[in-house]
């Protein structure tokens, strides 16, 4: 934490055919209430094919919005279930990405991507309504 305040690091961990709400580096909150809004900025240098990090609506039914690096240079995926949502292609390194929820449960997530950070694009593709039900305790 010396060599950059205030940046937490997540590194990446190979963790294959793990369910996505499980795997090693992963940094939770439960709801906070029942609307509200996340949003964090990210800086994405990823050192081989695959790595990936972003937002993680962790409930039983995960959605995620997330950078991910491919042969091709970053993505951002959006992905509720199967199968993934191409979001945008060939993207920088530096990105906010914003979560909202409100109180019937629909989920909005944007992006904003270097050089405009501060200008949010609407993901537009089906979100339904969450259930309440927190991850955690396996039995």
């Amino acid at each position: 934490m010396t060599a950059r305040p205030g940046w937490p690091r997540l590194y990446t961990q190979n963790a294959p055919n793990c369910k996505l709400t499980q795997p090693p580096a992963l940094l939770l909150q439960k709801f906070p209430a029942h609307a509200f809004v996340v949003e964090t900025l990210v800086e994405f240098r990823p050192k081989q094919i695959g790595e990936k990090t972003g937002l993680v609506l962790a409930t039983q039914q995960p959605t995620t919005l997330v950078l991910r690096s491919t042969n091709s240079g970053i993505r951002l995926v959006l992905r509720s279930n199967e199968p993934e949502g191409i979001i945008a292609t060939n993207i920088g390194f530096l990105g906010r990405l914003r979560l909202e929820v409100n109180t019937r449960g629909i989920l909005k997530f944007s992006y904003a991507i270097k050089p405009n950070l501060d200008q949010f694009n609407p993901v537009v593709l089906p979100i339904l309504p969450v259930p309440r039900a927190w991850i955690g305790a396996y039995g």
